[in-house]
């Protein structure tokens, strides 16, 4: 396992690093940008809005702070600035929004707003208004709109009301998917198969002025299946970091540069997976959502108070909430109340150290089989790199 297993204590609630939701503002004032009115006007500015410095906002899913810590050997242009923004006292971190994980973050991050206002409150939810149970990344089996669910304008959105250019770089497939809907929509999509295409596209396209943003999934996607320093996950982030050096050398002079990730990613193992369909609370359990590390229960009628009792009796050290606990945390985490609680599971289990919770009623097996976990409230999920460039 990797060493950033150690880094499973909770994050504080009031840790006073940016939070991903305040990123792009925090980025559009120091390149000197107009003022942004906070929904969309009923009619664009005819006149234009005129941005200041182009800005490139690189995502790395999966990437935390203390993945890209214990491996910046394999990073030479990230470890590059590191170094820099350290010898000179500049904030080299951020923290993710509660849950940490990929919905929620990419979403609070596109839209300046945190997950109780937007709604991306997991990877999977049960919506009873719907009366569906749908992941937030592809929205299948989501019976509407993917825009009435997430009613919030983005900042795409917003910067095209502005006359700002606007655009936005990842694979094909992402292409009118639930996510992009949800957090791309107003951004021009450039797409590409290839990290170093995309990374010379994102350089390109900057010339344009206004935000281009550089998503990169392949270090997720290797966490998920094969772990966190496992050697496809080592050689993702080789591309990565490679992909970026590209896109620097590419830039033209005085784009501002700013690299981040969605949340931060643990290894677990079946020795701390429990399957709640094993267990003694199986008969209290109508339905599950969510995801290992922080698993809505939805409680058999009558069942929910006995439900909570129960979980933290089989699991002592996990948090083990309510959905009125539950959303009071969402909105001491995140600065903001949840603004549909009926999302939420009558029970919610926040789970302790590298394991996760899960119901093999529910959950395919494939779930099980995974290396690496986020969404959770630990230090390793929670803090994000923030790194700047300027050319």
């Amino acid at each position: 396992m990797s060493d950033t297993d150690f880094h499973t204590e909770i994050m504080a609630a009031n840790d006073p690093d940016l939070r991903l939701d305040s990123l792009l503002q925090s980025e559009f004032e120091a390149a000197g940008w107009p003022s942004l009115p906070p929904g969309l006007p009923v009619k664009p500015d005819a006149a234009g809005n005129p941005a200041g410095a182009p800005i490139v906002l690189v995502l790395i899913d999966g990437l935390g702070w203390w993945n890209l810590n214990e491996y910046l050997g394999h990073a030479p242009n990230l470890r590059a600035l590191v170094k820099t923004a350290a010898a000179s006292g500049k904030p080299l971190t951020g923290r993710s929004v509660c849950p940490s994980t990929t919905a929620a973050a990419i979403t609070s991050t596109l839209t300046g707003l945190a997950p109780g206002r937007h709604n991306m409150l997991s990877y999977q939810l049960i919506d009873p208004v719907a009366q569906a149970k749908f992941n937030l990344i592809t929205f299948e089996h989501y019976p509407g709109e993917v825009e009435q669910f997430q009613t919030e304008p983005t900042w795409f959105e917003r910067l095209n009301a502005a006359k700002i250019p606007a655009f936005a770089l990842g694979p094909k497939k992402f292409i009118g998917g639930g996510l992009t809907r949800a957090s791309l929509r107003g951004a021009t999509y450039v797409a590409s198969e290839n990290l170093d295409a995309r990374a010379r596209d994102a350089a390109n396209v900057s010339k344009q002025g206004g935000l281009t943003y550089f998503y990169m999934a392949e270090v997720d996607h290797a966490g998920h299946g094969y772990g966190v320093g496992s050697d496809k996950w080592v050689k993702n982030l080789e591309k990565a970091d490679r992909a970026i050096g590209i896109m620097l050398d590419s830039l033209a002079p005085g784009v501002r540069v700013v690299i981040t990730a969605d949340h931060g990613m643990l290894n677990t193992s079946p020795e701390v997976t429990v399957d709640l369909a094993k267990t003694v609370v199986a008969d209290f359990i109508a339905n599950a959502s969510g995801e290992g590390r922080v698993l809505h229960v939805h409680a058999k009628p009558g069942a929910a108070a006995a439900l909570q009792v129960s979980l933290q009796t089989l699991l002592p050290e996990a948090k083990v909430l309510n959905r009125g606990e539950t959303e009071a945390l969402f909105a001491t985490y995140n600065d903001t109340p949840v603004r549909r609680p009926e999302l939420l599971g009558d029970v919610v289990v926040f789970a302790a150290g590298t394991g996760q919770t899960l119901d093999s009623r529910f959950f395919k097996e494939q779930v099980f089989q995974m290396k690496g976990l986020h969404g959770g409230l630990s230090e390793v999920e929670m803090r994000v790199p923030i790194l700047h460039y300027c050319s």
